[in-house]
């Protein structure tokens, strides 16, 4: 007999994927005692007279401490993490920030030998970010970076420098899927200046600009490209752009703040230009931090009021909405890449992991948001996701999967027929054919049954 009125709340940028919302699940129950068992875990969504709410729920629950547990898409304009987990009554509301919040966590399903240090640099930001709003709002949210998919036994030593420096946060970090015992913050300022610019040294990779350290009498300089591309580019812009060190810089300073300096920090190398100087979430830190960049003044910026909010109208609450539905059907999900979430590995029929490289757009390939695998009748759909005012675009883009039908689907799947349609969300039923999937402007559903769109 349940003895509380609580709810566990799953709030979340990604698809919820089933091994990773049982993660967060089997964590949070242990941490708060919430002893939940789970008969036969499904995600559901839940939908009434045909109208999504906007919001999935678990299936069969058990527990004498909490009631149910929802899952809800949010979005944030700060740099965000991907699951916020709220232990409370009621369905959280933005303007609580992180208040009940027990865990704000990171999944990646990235190695670090596949990425090196990219991954963890750009996560970076999100953990300096995130530090910022459990320190203006007390919160007591623990951040976890959650390595989802199976790590070296040895990481990089620029990616373990990453991690141990994320300990230097006054919120602090738990990993998951990863053995961290050995990470450890620096001692002294000396010992962490003196291991970056080790790590730079061995740097031989071409076209690359090391990070590297240098203490003078009154500033501390860290030269560092920002500018992405850089100058020798022909498209170089002077914009600051550079994904990693965007992330890396930041953690570097707030180290350095964190082991005593309160003298300048100067960002040297950087080939940023001062025209070309926004409000983003690099220069947000930079203020917070306090650390400067060459010849260039850096406007005075604030982080957003709302940490998140709850999401509506993108393409992929329609995409998510559908890849759930036919799951639940049990058709098979061989690939996905929502808008704004993280891109997944194609899978065959083995269902072994295969990368879909960067340079595969470059060669002129579209990649469908999508792809569903149906063994009962032997057809792979593959799906375009679109707002409502964008449909024709989607009309479009679907002629252009023939490279990775060639590459992918004819490789690995030759028994299959493969289809191209369009998911969408918004506005009002349109009768075209590509359209398999609408969430309508009143959240209602539209389909076409003949893909197992039944709940």
């Amino acid at each position: 007999m349940v003895q509380s009125n609580k709810n566990l709340w799953i709030l979340t940028e990604e698809r919820p994927k089933k091994a990773v919302i049982e993660k967060i699940i089997e964590k949070t129950s242990l941490i708060k005692n919430l002893n939940i068992k789970i008969e036969k875990f499904k995600i559901e969504p839940l939908i009434e007279k045909n109208k999504f709410l906007h919001a999935f729920k678990i299936s069969k629950v058990r527990s004498d401490k909490i009631q149910n547990i929802f899952i809800r898409l949010i979005s944030s304009r700060s740099s965000f993490v991907d699951f916020l987990v709220f232990l409370q009554e009621k369905e959280p509301k933005p303007e609580q920030i992180l208040k009940n919040c027990v865990y704000a966590i990171e999944e990646t399903k990235t190695n670090s030998y596949d990425s090196r240090n990219t991954a963890m640099g750009q996560r970076s930001s999100k953990f300096n970010t995130l530090n910022y709003y459990i320190q203006k709002y007390k919160a007591e949210t623990k951040p976890i970076m959650f390595f989802s998919h199976e790590q070296a036994e040895e990481d990089h030593k620029s990616v373990n420098f990453i991690n141990r420096s994320l300990y230097h946060l006054e919120c602090g970090i738990e990993f998951w899927g990863k053995k961290s015992s050995k990470f450890k913050k620096f001692e002294t300022l000396e010992e962490f200046i003196k291991l970056k610019n080790e790590i730079a040294d061995t740097n031989t990779r071409k076209n690359d600009t090391p990070i590297k350290i240098k203490k003078e009498n009154d500033v501390i300089k860290i030269s560092s490209l920002l500018a992405n591309p850089n100058k020798t580019n022909k498209n170089y812009t002077g914009r600051i752009g550079h994904d990693p060190n965007m992330g890396q810089i930041p953690l570097i300073a707030k180290v350095i703040r964190s082991l005593g300096w309160t003298k300048k920090i100067l960002i040297t190398n950087h080939q940023v230009l001062q025209n070309k100087i926004g409000t983003n979430k690099f220069v947000n830190l930079a203020n917070y931090i306090n650390f400067e960049l060459d010849g260039c003044n850096l406007p005075k910026s604030n982080f957003n009021f709302d940490y998140w909010e709850y999401e509506k109208d993108k393409e992929k609450v329609a995409t998510i909405l559908a890849q759930v539905i036919l799951e639940n059907n049990d058709l098979i999900t061989i690939f996905d890449n929502h808008g704004g979430c993280e891109k997944s590995y194609f899978y065959d029929i083995s269902n072994n992991e295969l990368k879909i490289d960067k340079k595969f757009s470059a060669d002129g390939g579209k990649i469908p948001d999508l792809v569903i695998r149906d063994d009962k009748n032997k057809i792979i759909h593959q799906f375009e996701g679109k707002k409502f005012d964008s449909v024709d675009k989607g009309l479009e883009e679907i002629k252009h999967f023939d490279l990775f039908e060639n590459r992918f689907l004819k490789k690995y799947y030759p028994e299959y027929k493969y289809k191209r349609s369009l998911i969408i969300n918004g506005g009002k039923k349109k009768n075209i054919d590509k359209i398999e999937f609408q969430l309508d402007k009143n959240y209602n559903l539209i389909f076409r049954d003949k893909i197992n769109f039944f709940f």
